[in-house]
């Protein structure tokens, strides 16, 4: 079942119990909490994935080499850059390619070995909303496919059923949280029926259950397929 906000308000409702609670909290403050805090966090370790196709020519910012324009990621918040690859790819910088007609796989690896150990790496930089720097400066004719690490769309269809669970706990502890530290300094309210029992003391350990799914997400994230890794042989 994908999620939406009546899914992520009616999971909340159900386990606070605010039938029997009289709590100044309504189904807009829940939300706010969780586009605010929930969302934001689950991002961070499982992000929403966008792939955007760059121009060296056409999304070059003007009067830099190596400055370009993400364009295509309108409503999105962008967390940073997953992975990049270039097509068609020449700079002024480093152009040269060593080429050899040796079959000999062996004598092949390592003249890939050699030129990997001569050509300067490309490395990036992400400058927030939608600024990216690619290095070696001096890019030209070359087109860039951008893979986005982006905060997940307030319907939040996009959140994956594997991890249905995991975001619903995240949003339950994190409203959980909220309540707790704003209403900790008042144990009754004062009502035009009377004096109302808040009842949140059993609110108090929500901060310490989302620091232990943290971990879990901490855990799982190191296991995901398009994380980038570094493997060393």
């Amino acid at each position: 079942m994908a999620i939406n906000p009546s899914v992520v308000i009616n999971y909340i409702s159900r386990r606070i119990n605010w039938v029997n609670r009289y709590l100044p909290f309504s189904q807009d403050d829940i939300m706010n909490v969780v586009y605010d805090e929930s969302l934001i966090t689950f991002s961070e370790y499982f992000p929403y994935m966008k792939q955007v196709t760059l121009d060296c020519k056409h999304d070059a910012i003007p009067g830099t080499l190596n400055k370009f324009s993400i364009r295509g990621i309108e409503g999105l918040e962008v967390l940073g850059i997953n992975k990049f690859y270039i097509n068609n790819y020449t700079n002024s910088v480093n152009n040269d390619y060593y080429t050899t007609y040796n079959t000999n796989i062996f004598d092949l690896q390592v003249n890939t070995n050699l030129v990997s150990m001569a050509r300067i790496p490309e490395t990036f930089n992400f400058t927030p909303p939608n600024i990216v720097e690619i290095f070696p400066k001096a890019l030209r004719s070359a087109e860039l496919l951008l893979e986005l690490k982006c905060v997940h769309p307030r319907p939040l269809v996009t959140i994956p059923s594997g991890l249905r669970e995991y975001f619903l706990k995240l949003c339950l502890y994190d409203v959980q949280s909220t309540i707790y530290e704003n209403l900790k300094p008042y144990e009754e309210l004062n009502t035009a029926f009377g004096e109302v029992s808040l009842k949140i003391s059993d609110l108090s350990e929500a901060e310490s259950k989302k620091e232990e799914l943290l971990e879990k997400f901490e855990s799982k994230y190191i296991k995901e397929a398009n994380r980038k890794k570094m493997y060393i042989y």
